[in-house]
């Protein structure tokens, strides 16, 4: 499937999806009865449940000495919490090149089972929805998510944007959307989600 991570082997695709299904329902890292909370925690970090995105020095300098002879598949090995795709994202950011090609393995026809599941995972965790497709890639599912015009909710946020919503999405959910022109309901709604902020609902009754 083009992303093997070591705590990814323990988790079924049902437990996997299951996992995703719970977090998009509750908002809240779930904790899964076969599975350690450490595995969980790792799980939730590599789709970005609840945890920043954002890359660190340490992954950064290893992309930076490693992403020339390697490319991005094997890069990737080197870093737990990063798809192929993560890397060369990062890489064109950089401004780093490789000439090692990527794995293309799509060619086949798309069942009708697969595109269901790109089609319902695929806003949520992108590309690496092919964790749920063992015979699909990154590449592949988000060639299929184009053509099926369907599109990431997690949005870009700038810092004032996230200071806005950590403040005043606790106090009055959803109508934070007031301060956040451009913003829509359901991507503040996503993206509260992400960071684990609760919306006080009785605190706003009483308000």
């Amino acid at each position: 499937m083009g992303i093997q991570k070591p705590f990814l082997d323990s988790f079924t695709t049902k437990e996997l999806m299951e996992f995703i299904d719970r977090y998009t329902e509750d908002h809240v890292v779930p904790q899964m009865s076969n599975h350690s909370q450490a595995e969980c925690g790792l799980l939730a970090r590599f789709w970005g449940f609840g945890y920043s995105r954002e890359w660190s020095q340490d992954e950064i300098k290893i992309l930076t000495q490693q992403y020339h002879k390697l490319g991005a598949e094997e890069t990737a090995q080197l870093l737990s919490l990063r798809s192929p795709l993560d890397c060369v994202s990062q890489a064109k950011r950089l401004g780093l090149r490789t000439a090692v090609k990527r794995q293309r393995n799509g060619g086949t026809p798309w069942m009708l089972w697969e595109i269901e599941i790109v089609e319902k995972y695929y806003p949520i965790i992108g590309a690496k929805v092919s964790i749920l497709l063992p015979n699909r890639s990154e590449l592949a599912c988000k060639t299929k998510a184009v053509e099926l015009e369907l599109t990431i909710s997690r949005v870009q946020w700038s810092e004032n944007e996230i200071d806005l919503l950590k403040k005043y999405y606790p106090q009055i959910g959803l109508d934070v959307a007031d301060f956040l022109p451009g913003k829509t309901r359901e991507s503040i709604y996503r993206r509260a989600g992400l960071m684990n902020l609760a919306w006080n609902k009785r605190q706003f009754l009483i308000l």
